[in-house]
């Protein structure tokens, strides 16, 4: 037989662009390819509405069967359209049956071919043609029999056949699951899906909308610790931006940068809008080279091409009878915070039906549930001004021309606010990232102190500054973030003060304990000051957030001001009189430096011998560590005065480790690793984290000082600097499990000294 459904394998099969034209997603892809090949359990894809979750899913299923490996994908996207469970079934089962023949076959064509599926399974292998015959048999005697839970059941039950009868892999993308999960007739459809495949050990991917698709796993499976979650948020801002210049110069429209920026912004980074918008200006003929031109297309999109009918038909499966749309219209268009009894009163309709309404605007994001309030402001912005032409159209009555102008004459004035409200996030600092990896680090002081840094490094090059920093003792611990958020997610009227990422809140614990004495909040803000922030404007910022510190009941805190070109002499006085921390943009960097994990990270790899010793907590313990100590050195050929050195601060750490841990074993864990020019000895111990290494912020003052004051308090900080004065590398490090450090002494070997010889 022929092959008659023979096509271009660089075509794309059902994703709407080639592979090499579909641009991001490079970490969510892999994993997609990974679990459909490697694991048995079901993966949740929590998808942002429009992030091009089906386009993400049918590249997979591309990638998959142009391998004609092991594994045969299976697509599968269900629908409201469907109206009953037992109908959306009965559709996968088809699309199994033409997906599954087309793969056997290696014909890419049959995945999309209108047959039927008598005509699928006498084009299957003839290995197939038996156990394919009574699969459909089953689904149709189901059917005759009007059981939608049987008919459900078999239908679902199709790839655990082909494993079993069909000797192979499968894996499943079910998409659009939030549709499954509003689907009728008695049958619980989502539940059923999430439960079967759950247990089926089939490779299956479960990608809906974030909000329904977690709430339903959590309602169909006893935990999640079954599952596992990848999600999904819109694109990148520079992925986005590709992939819009990418559709245009496909599409032969032209467009340049400030239009590529304004309408990436304006669409909130979607896959889906950006698409379709290129397709409209492709279909005008009109470039996307001026905010007119794509102002205009924008609207057009909204008042009837396919931007519009994407919400219609979401609107009129969600929204029906038709007077229901009527009045919720208006509490769309209204106030952005209503109570949702409000709600409940004005639409006038039955509990079931008010709370299937709420719950699916939640889902789509079109609205925001927060306790007993209806938000929109939280909304997108697309989906915003779609919801206000309607209204002008429907609620006020307005002609279509007029609210085609008004809608032009508003994207067009707000159209350079958006591209300022763009390019001021690209000028925030990576400061997220840099709280994110906190993690009880001890980190030079000089980087939480503009004044100490420019008084140390500020003739400097930054390479250099940052080898110095390096290597300074006087250090500021920081505390483990547990949560991290921005200071608008406490009061929406801290959006008026700048981008939202430019002022964050940090929950976190130090000291490596989770008590209320150690719980600390970090309050950290970008100043927008091109110029090096005065004393008025370091004034007025930190006035203001000890407001909203107070106004939000956050406390303890700690506050961190960063201003991208530094402080004027001024303002380094008022930061240091009022303790706040304060950084510019070349600290900032040097941070990220010594918080990256190639930074942190300490090798494992030994060249010269290595050896472990494990000792009780006990009085007297530490003689133990150092006798192994002395015969180690005796190896090395050390001078007495180094051997000294390193067991005074062997004993300091041993000392240390005993009185301050609350180790549940009581022991020790010391490793000796000798290498050619230097011995490291690791001092480890399990519990919680010991107080002199992890506990108050080390002051800036010389370490040789040692006044009355320093010497009444209780040993804190005090231990770590003897040992620092003694080794030449000192590395804390705090786990989950207890607490380890590292020190190291270099050393010249004697000549011809043989590391590896046993002393006799």
């Amino acid at each position: 037989m022929s092959n008659a459904f023979a096509v271009n394998r660089d075509l794309p099969l059902l994703g709407s662009v080639a592979p090499a034209d579909f641009i991001g997603r490079d970490g969510e892809l892999p994993r997609l390819l990974e679990h459909a090949k490697l694991s048995a359990l079901p993966l949740l894809v929590l998808a942002a509405p429009a992030s091009g979750t089906s386009e993400l899913l049918r590249q997979a299923y591309d990638v998959l069967f142009a391998q004609a490996g092991a594994v045969l994908p299976i697509y599968f996207a269900w629908t409201t359209a469907d109206r009953h469970a037992g109908t959306a079934a009965r559709h996968f089962a088809h699309d199994f049956l033409r997906q599954f023949v087309a793969f056997r076959r290696q014909e890419r064509n049959l995945c999309r071919a209108q047959l039927s599926a008598r005509e699928l399974i006498e084009l299957a292998p003839a290995r197939d043609h038996e156990w394919l015959e009574r699969f459909w048999e089953a689904v149709e005697a189901a059917r005759r029999q009007d059981d939608e839970a049987e008919l459900v059941s078999i239908c679902l039950s199709a790839p655990q056949r082909a494993r079993r009868y069909g000797k192979t892999n499968i894996c499943v993308f079910f998409d659009q699951m939030h549709a499954a999960d509003w689907l009728s007739n008695g049958v619980a459809l989502g539940s059923q899906i999430i439960g079967l495949f759950s247990a089926a050990g089939i490779p299956t991917v479960l990608a809906g909308y974030r909000r329904q698709l977690l709430g339903l796993a959590q309602r169909s499976v006893d935990s999640l610790e079954g599952l596992q979650i990848l999600r999904l948020e819109q694109l990148p801002t520079p992925d986005a931006a590709a992939l819009l210049e990418g559709l245009a110069a496909r599409a032969d429209v032209e467009i340049n940068d400030e239009c590529r920026d304004l309408l990436v912004e304006q669409t909130d980074c979607s896959p889906v809008y950006l698409r379709a918008l290129v397709d409209a200006a492709k279909a005008a003929e009109l470039p996307l080279n001026s905010f007119r031109n794509c102002q205009e297309i924008y609207a057009r999109e909204l008042l009837g091409g396919r931007i519009s009918r994407i919400f219609n038909k979401a609107w009129e499966e969600i929204v029906a009878p038709p007077i229901l749309s009527r009045q919720l219209l208006p509490l769309l268009c209204g106030e952005r915070k209503t109570a949702l009894d409000y709600w409940r009163k004005r639409l006038k309709v039955d509990d079931s039906t008010f709370n299937r309404l709420v719950q699916q605007l939640h889902a789509h994001e079109w609205l925001v549930v927060n306790g007993a309030n209806a938000e929109l402001r939280q909304t997108s912005r697309v989906w915003r001004d779609y919801v206000s032409i309607r209204c002008r159209l429907e609620v006020a009555g307005k002609p279509r021309a007029q609210v085609m102008a008004a809608a032009l004459a508003d994207f067009l004035k707000r159209a350079p606010q958006i591209l300022n409200l763009r390019y001021r996030r690209a000028s925030v600092l990576p400061i997220r990232e840099s709280l994110t990896n906190f993690d009880g680090q001890l980190i030079p002081y000089s980087l939480f102190d503009a004044h100490h840094y420019a008084l140390l490094y500020e003739d400097l090059e930054p390479e250099e500054a940052l080898e110095a920093v390096r290597r300074e003792d006087t250090r500021v611990t920081l505390p483990q973030v547990v949560n991290l958020a921005t200071c608008a997610s406490y009061q929406s009227a801290m959006k008026l003060v700048g981008e939202v990422e430019s002022c964050l809140v940090a929950h976190g614990f130090t000291g490596g304990r989770y008590t209320n004495d150690d719980e600390i909040i970090w309050i950290t803000a970008q100043l927008d000051s091109k110029n090096p922030a005065g004393r008025g404007l370091v004034k007025v910022w930190h006035e203001g957030l000890l407001n909203f510190a107070v106004s939000s009941g956050l406390t303890p805190l700690k506050y961190w001001l960063i201003s991208p070109s530094g402080f004027t002499p001024e303002a380094r006085a008022y930061l240091a009189e009022h303790g706040i921390y304060s950084s510019d943009a070349i600290q900032l960097k040097h941070l990220q430096a010594l918080l990256t994990p190639e930074e942190r990270a300490t090798p494992e790899v030994i060249t010269g011998d290595d050896f472990e010793l494990v000792i009780p907590m006990s009085e007297d313990s530490e003689l133990v560590a150092t006798s192994a100590m002395e015969q180690i050195a005796s190896r090395l050929g050390m001078p007495p005065a180094m051997v000294n050195q390193i067991k005074t601060a062997l004993v300091e750490a041993c000392i240390n480790a005993t009185e301050h841990s609350h180790s549940p074993d009581r022991k020790i864990y010391q490793r000796f690793t000798l290498e050619p020019d230097k011995l490291t000895i690791t001092v480890a111990s399990r519990g919680i984290t010991q107080p002199h290494l992890s506990g108050a912020e080390p002051k800036v003052t010389s370490l040789s000082a040692n006044n009355g004051d320093e010497a009444a308090q209780d040993r804190r900080g005090w231990g770590l600097k003897l040992i620092r004065s003694l080794m030449d590398e000192v590395e804390f490090d705090r786990v989950d499990d207890g607490t380890r450090l590292r020190m190291t002494k270099f050393y010249k070997q004697p000549a011809n000294q043989d590391l590896s010889a046993t002393e006799e």
